[in-house]
């Protein structure tokens, strides 16, 4: 799964981090296998956007069953 985030949009990052907390937990609930999600995040080379650091904090997904 691609899921690519706007990094210059900072009032829709907490939205995107939402939408893939939910989307890991349906993709964990509905299959036994592992799947991974790939985050792009687009727009880095703006100097307004949202750093790529600050993304470690804010998209720290939850463990699923399979992670524990």
């Amino acid at each position: 799964v691609f899921f690519v985030i706007d990094s210059n949009d900072r009032k829709r990052i907490t939205l995107a981090t939402g939408d893939l907390i939910d989307l890991s937990k349906k993709l964990s609930s509905r299959s036994s296998l592992s799947i991974l999600i790939f985050i792009a995040m687009n727009k880095q080379d703006l100097s307004t956007s949202f750093k790529i650091e600050g993304f470690n904090v804010i998209l720290t997904l939850p463990k699923t069953k399979s992670d524990e």
